[in-house]
């Protein structure tokens, strides 16, 4: 285990910030190869880590920062040939959801009945609109805009849909969460704002 603490030292964790000790417990072992982005030289050193406690304590640690569904326990982490390849999956993982809202967040989402009833109304709106500008060609540009806000609106109730959906992984409903953060602003998803389903403001126009 001293070559280990070697490693570390070399990779920039031996400093005062960042120390792993020489000798570490699975969970702990587990959580740092998780958070630690690993080149593809370091394949030999990891796999030789590898263990049936430190396999279950990754797939532990990882459904608990919420970047691995339970149901994909049964592939990762279960071949010993593609161990590093996970264990470097988990990190891009970690780095992408860093930040990033947690599951916990679908639950204050509206129902899974109503997303679906404010999507097929935007699609109906849709098609209006499309139907609208081909009577109307002098008013196109205007049309055209509100096709690009609706099919913007749309975008942001489809991630709706996915965060709330139970059947889809853990990453795709956080993808999701993260998409409507994005779509929304921060400021505005944290405070538990939404975008309305249709571009209402163009209702309220002089």
């Amino acid at each position: 285990m001293m070559f280990f603490g070697l490693v570390f030292s070399l990779m920039g964790w031996g400093n005062s910030e960042n120390t792993m000790p020489a000798v570490m417990g699975d969970e702990a072992m587990a959580q740092q190869l998780i958070r630690l982005p690993l080149k593809d030289d370091a394949e030999d050193w990891v796999t030789s880590l590898e263990s049936e406690g430190l396999r279950l304590a990754l797939q532990k640690a990882a459904i608990k920062m919420e970047i691995l569904d339970p149901r994909e326990t049964n592939f990762y982490f279960v071949d010993h040939k593609f161990f590093f390849r996970h264990v470097q999956r988990m990190h891009e993982r970690y780095e992408k959801f860093l930040g990033e809202p947690l599951l916990a967040e679908a639950e204050r989402l509206p129902s899974r009945d109503e997303i679906a009833r404010l999507i097929k109304f935007n699609r109906r709106f849709r098609q209006h609109i499309v139907s609208e500008s081909q009577l109307n060609k002098d008013r196109s540009d205007t049309y055209r805009e509100t096709l690009t806000e609706t099919d913007y609106l749309y975008r942001f109730w489809l991630a709706v849909q996915e965060a709330r959906c139970p059947f889809f992984y853990v990453e795709v409903r956080r993808a999701a969460l993260k998409k409507m953060k994005n779509l929304l602003g921060a400021e505005a998803y944290y405070q538990g704002s939404y975008l309305p389903n249709v571009p209402t403001w163009r209702y309220h126009e002089e």
